[in-house]
């Protein structure tokens, strides 16, 4: 387990970046935190670490985005669960297949709401607001 202290959203997408380097295809990872405390700054970040240029939107209406990984074959899929009502809906974006498949990063914010699904070798990351900017991030990578 990994604590860091990020002082404003800047800091946080560089971390995300830093993590984002390190991360293979086949990874999920898992944030979770209240609205507004940097999930999407994160993710920006750790896109940006996998070489994605493309501008990073937040999924909170569409539920999924899906970017190319450059030079690998997969996708990296970006899911923000903050509206979703039931499991049928999480259902109908193929979550499972995103996992299994095997050649993708699969990035889920407010992840409470699909653990059932997730693997449990997925890095889990808290993110908590300590001020305006400040934010204490804890990031759990167990390994299986």
């Amino acid at each position: 387990m990994r604590k860091v202290v990020t002082n404003n959203e800047a800091e946080t997408n560089r971390l995300g970046f830093e993590l984002g380097e390190k991360l293979k295809p086949g990874e999920v990872v898992a944030l979770y935190g209240e609205l507004g405390v940097g999930k999407t700054a994160l993710t920006k970040g750790m896109a940006r670490g996998q070489g994605i240029q493309d501008r990073l939107l937040s999924p909170t209406f569409v539920l999924v985005r899906e970017y190319d990984l450059p030079s690998k074959e997969g996708k990296l899929y970006h899911l923000d669960l903050y509206r979703l009502e039931s499991a049928k809906e999480l259902k109908s974006v193929n979550l499972e297949e995103m996992i299994n498949e095997g050649n993708n990063i699969v990035i889920i914010e407010w992840a409470e709401k699909a653990e059932k699904w997730l693997p449990k070798e997925a890095m889990k990351i808290k993110l908590t607001s300590k001020g305006d900017t400040v934010r204490e991030i804890v990031i759990d990578k167990t390994k299986s």
